[in-house]
């Protein structure tokens, strides 16, 4: 049973990884076409700041998937090394993530609220949607 357990988590750390690694890739792809698609025609100021806050977004994501297979990856062979390390590597990643959320925040006040473009914003519905 433990064999099995331990090859379950093994899955689960290399899908988080790849995850963490795609979700990165994508990223890097669509910002750099977005760039280039976008550069002449507008180069204000929210132009750059939407290609680092879809970025930023990004980012955190892939570093939550990355500590969330450390995490595992430690509950899965845990010695006082591995668990240094983690703590060392959850606390390098978290700094990291909480900087840049800030920073993803901040471009987000600069360009405006995001909104997705299949769902209203609470604010902007009339009252009889939101019953």
């Amino acid at each position: 049973m433990n064999d099995v357990l331990h090859d379950v988590a093994q899955i689960v750390i290399w899908v988080a990884v790849t995850a963490g690694i795609l979700v990165i890739a994508m990223a890097l792809v669509r910002t750099t076409i977005y760039y280039i698609l976008h550069a002449g025609w507008n180069g204000g100021v929210d132009f750059g700041e939407h290609i680092k806050l879809d970025l930023g977004r990004s980012l955190t994501l892939c570093l939550e998937y990355f500590l969330a297979a450390d995490v595992l990856q430690t509950a899965v062979a845990p010695s006082w090394e591995e668990i240094g390390q983690l703590a060392a590597i959850a606390a390098i990643r978290t700094g990291l993530n909480f900087f840049l959320q800030r920073e993803v925040e901040d471009a987000g006040n600069i360009v405006g609220k995001p909104k997705h473009r299949n769902f209203k914003s609470i604010e902007g519905a009339e009252k009889s949607d939101v019953e």
